[in-house]
């Protein structure tokens, strides 16, 4: 039978309070770790939670961004059209103006014939008139 001395059991105490001192400051930095380990998780959490919410508003910036783009191509294709019809209006008024230089030129060339012609008849007319009055001056002396 082995028998403990007392120097032998104060060193097994000892030993002993220093395991345990030695488990409790592991506990306590094991739970300081826990403890830790939670606060970056929740740090991680929030800050996958925050690129979540970054990702879902880029995502709804591109989209914005490509019924902006639509907008503008649609802009710039009716703004074409509306270019070239203008430009189609400006042929088209010119055309007009020709036109219009034309009718005036040949109105006034009318007109002056009309003058002419008024003119002729009214000559016509006077000598008819004349030529009549003779005829019945004629008459009347036979």
């Amino acid at each position: 039978m082995y028998v403990i001395t007392f120097c032998e059991e104060e060193i097994f105490l000892f030993n002993q309070q220093i395991s345990e001192t030695k488990l409790a400051e592991t506990s306590q930095w094991a739970n300081s770790l826990v403890e830790e380990n939670k606060h970056f998780r929740t740090k991680k959490d929030e800050s996958s939670l925050s690129l979540h919410v970054l990702q879902m508003q880029y995502n709804e910036l591109l989209r914005t961004n490509k019924t902006l783009e639509h907008q503008k191509n649609l802009l710039n294709v009716k703004l074409k059209a509306m270019s070239n019809d203008n430009c189609l209006l400006k042929s088209r008024i010119e055309q007009l103006d020709s036109e219009l230089t034309q009718l005036r030129q040949t109105n006034m060339r009318q007109q002056q014939d009309l003058q002419v012609f008024r003119a002729e008849n009214h000559k016509l007319h006077s000598e008819k008139e004349t030529a009549l009055e003779e005829l019945r001056i004629k008459r009347q002396a036979e």
